[in-house]
């Protein structure tokens, strides 16, 4: 395989000027077109979408990041979210990654737009702990590159269609590199955005980066390799097939997660009946984790009677509970261990 280094003092044009749309990329965008559609079919019709789309989120950050090394666990990450003096420095990027991917899709619902501006942020965020310095935006072609990549992302008049176009962002924000660190967790998220400022998912509910941490050494070698028609093309059958297969395992992710849901409604009904109602359930099966304040604040019952209800819930097996700091939390280990399977 030919490796193609980067010019630092080279410009990269964007869009590329080789053909996209070639025949076999095309047959690819078709599948998946239909296996996103699929999905987003299903989850809009998901009773428990909050709670899904938060495991997707906690899901995402993590594998995002583990794709720079950075390996924690979902109960290093809620410790950490609980916990803000907890010095697992990996917990702290994770949780700085799935904050900027939530406040993220909350300003794309208030219309903002994907620009420069935006992705300097995006970085600051998710480089919580240091490294907010910008030193490589000195370099003119970055600098003209983030422009010429901003308009791109705004253009709809060229006619590519924008699951197309998403890889070729993608892959053009890596090449330019304008961080010394920090820059594919920022594209990641940049492209993450993309897809659902242009409907193309209608919110956090596709399992991106598993594909990208499946194939790492692929996913990485294309940074160096992509210059040239094929290569341009392998890339994006590369890259359209991720979709494609994250598609298709986001969707059994969802009909894992409803399914285990009702098991353990279930569950509650018979081993809890004098405590169970729909309103439990509704607060219940809102996030993977409860504590006694949402507990609370959910069904307006009192500290003690809350207490209760989550014990008997743990006895029952339906959480597990762990000390953070001066809260006890619980979490829904069940549905925690089916959303790190897919």
């Amino acid at each position: 395989m030919e490796v193609i280094w980067p010019n630092l003092d080279a410009k990269i044009a964007i869009p590329p000027g080789v053909e996209l749309e070639t025949k076999s990329v095309m047959r690819q965008l078709v599948k998946a077109s239909r296996a996103l559609s699929e999905l987003n079919g299903y989850v809009s019709a998901m009773p428990h979408r909050e709670l899904y789309t938060r495991a997707v989120m906690l899901r995402e950050a993590i594998d995002s990041c583990k794709l720079k090394g950075i390996a924690v666990s979902p109960e290093d990450l809620f410790r950490a979210w609980f916990q803000p003096s907890d010095d697992n420095h990996n917990a702290q990027k994770v949780k700085a990654y799935y904050a900027a991917l939530a406040q993220g899709c909350s300003e794309l619902g208030n219309g903002r737009a994907l620009t420069t501006d935006w992705f300097m942020e995006l970085k600051v965020q998710i480089e919580s702990l240091g490294g907010r310095r910008f030193p490589r935006l000195k370099i003119a072609r970055v600098r003209e590159g983030l422009a010429d990549l901003e308009r791109y992302i705004a253009d709809d008049s060229d006619g590519v269609d924008p699951l197309l176009k998403l890889g070729v962002i993608h892959q053009m924000f890596r090449r330019l590199k304008p961080f010394q660190y920090g820059t594919r967790r920022t594209g990641r998220l940049i492209a993450y955005l993309y897809l659902i400022q242009k409907q193309l998912i209608p919110g956090p509910t596709l399992l991106m980066s598993s594909h990208f941490l499946a194939h790492w050494q692929e996913y990485f070698d294309f940074e160096y390799t992509v210059g040239c028609q094929s290569s341009w093309e392998k890339w994006n059958l590369f890259f359209l097939t991720g979709i494609e297969v994250t598609a298709r395992s986001s969707l059994c992710l969802a009909k894992a997660i409803e399914t285990e849901i009702e098991r353990q409604i279930g569950l509650v009904k018979a081993g809890l009946p004098k405590i169970f109602s729909d309103e439990l359930a509704a607060i219940l099966f809102l996030d993977l984790y409860i504590t006694n304040q949402k507990m609370r604040e959910g069904l307006g019952i009192s500290r003690h009677t809350a207490t209760k209800y989550l014990t008997a819930l743990e006895r029952e097996g339906i959480l597990v509970s762990e000390m953070v700091g001066r809260e006890r939390v619980f979490l829904n280990q069940q549905l925690i261990d089916l959303t790190m399977l897919y």
